[in-house]
């Protein structure tokens, strides 16, 4: 079995993943903010027949024409509405339903459909200098994630390799800070990373991981579950924006110990542990932050455009990961700390802290 079947197994959760999307519910709220009411109905009516339960009684409508309602009944029934103010303040609640039945039935009638602008926009994430600032700050971070994230995945196994090229043959290396070239034995690098400022051009064949070395990357893998608990303990105990940025921070600081050199593999690979581990955090920080600062109008639409942005971080590190770092191997260590550097000052830049802070439903419940 190679490589090919690798791939083959992982696609296998991927494709149920796709068939099982059939079986998972449309939010209600953006079809009745979609204006297709019957369909949101539809859907609570499934969810209540699921829990046992019956839906509330009344009619379906958006936030923004309940709103209307509410005015419109207040400037037509005055003396109504001091009724139902005295009664709300009695303990009698049912008052309110009673008397804006008809004036709801008349106004969704008179508009014969609702509409739509409780649906976000795109520009919605820039309507203000406090949302334009969250917005692009968060694009920061989100990329600065992904960037450090799937670079610290690809640079375990290319420094794996590099250690390998270096520990299988003599290598001449001239260094830019030497004028004369240096000799690498064999013997002496067999599992030690070097100091030199280009790394052994790769061979035209792909060359094979010892298994002790797919041993150590194994044990890389598991640094994604110290991260999330240390994001669990710190978020509510200092907050998102401090636990972003010290993750950040973290990274950078296992960024530069890379530098060390020469340096065993053993101890290279407790600090990429140490990488992975916080960068895995800040993603999980990213992810409870970001659907909470913003409302429910452009909720969805602002974690769909963050994650879009990471993306892109996820497709340039490659080229730091398996290019840069055959050039030099400070240089591309460099560049990921210097990354991480920006994403957590971005951090502690950001204008709202989360922290207790209740979801927030529209636009205009948010201070600019």
């Amino acid at each position: 079995m190679d490589w090919h079947w690798l791939l083959g197994f992982t696609a296998v959760p991927m494709f149920i993943d796709l068939l099982a999307f059939g079986l998972v519910p449309e939010s209600a709220r953006y079809l009745v903010a979609s204006n297709k009411i019957e369909k949101a109905r539809e859907v609570l009516e499934r969810i209540a027949r699921i829990n046992g339960k019956k839906l509330p009684e009344g009619r379906l409508v958006p936030k923004h024409e309940k709103e209307k309602i509410e005015t419109n009944t207040q400037t037509q029934n005055p003396k109504k509405d001091d009724d139902r103010k005295d009664a709300t303040e009695n303990g009698d609640g049912k008052a309110t339903d009673s008397d804006t039945s008809d004036t709801t039935e008349r106004l969704i009638n008179q508009s014969g459909k609702h509409t739509t602008t409780d649906r976000g926009r795109f520009a919605d994430l820039f309507s203000t200098k406090t949302r334009t600032a969250t917005t692009v700050l968060l694009w920061i971070i989100w990329f600065g994630s992904a960037f450090g994230y799937y670079g610290v995945v690809l640079l375990t196994t290319e420094i794996l390799n590099i250690i390998n090229e270096q520990g299988n043959k003599t290598l001449t290396v001239n260094s830019t800070y030497m004028n004369s070239s240096s000799s690498i034995s064999s013997s002496a690098t067999a599992d030690v990373l070097q100091c030199i400022d280009a790394a052994p051009a790769p061979t035209t064949t792909c060359s094979r991981l010892k298994t002790d070395d797919y041993v150590q990357v194994l044990w890389t893998t598991t640094a994604e579950f110290p991260g999330l608990l240390l994001t669990v303990f710190l978020i509510e105990r200092i907050g998102r924006k401090k636990t972003m940025a010290l993750e950040f921070f973290l990274a950078v600081l296992f960024f530069l110990l890379m530098y060390i050199c020469p340096i065993h593999k053993v101890l290279l690979m407790m600090f990429i542990f140490g990488a992975r581990s916080v960068l895995t955090g800040t993603f999980q920080a990213a992810f409870v932050y970001t659907p909470e600062v913003y409302p429910t109008s452009v909720r969805a639409l602002g974690v769909g455009a963050c994650s879009s942005v990471s993306f892109f971080g996820a497709m340039l590190t490659p080229f730091v990961a398996e290019v840069l770092l055959r050039k030099t191997l400070r240089g591309g260590e460099g560049l990921y700390a210097a990354v991480c550097v920006v994403s957590g000052v971005c951090a502690l830049l950001l204008p709202i802290e989360t922290k207790g802070r209740e979801l927030m439903e529209s636009a205009t419940n948010v201070a600019d």
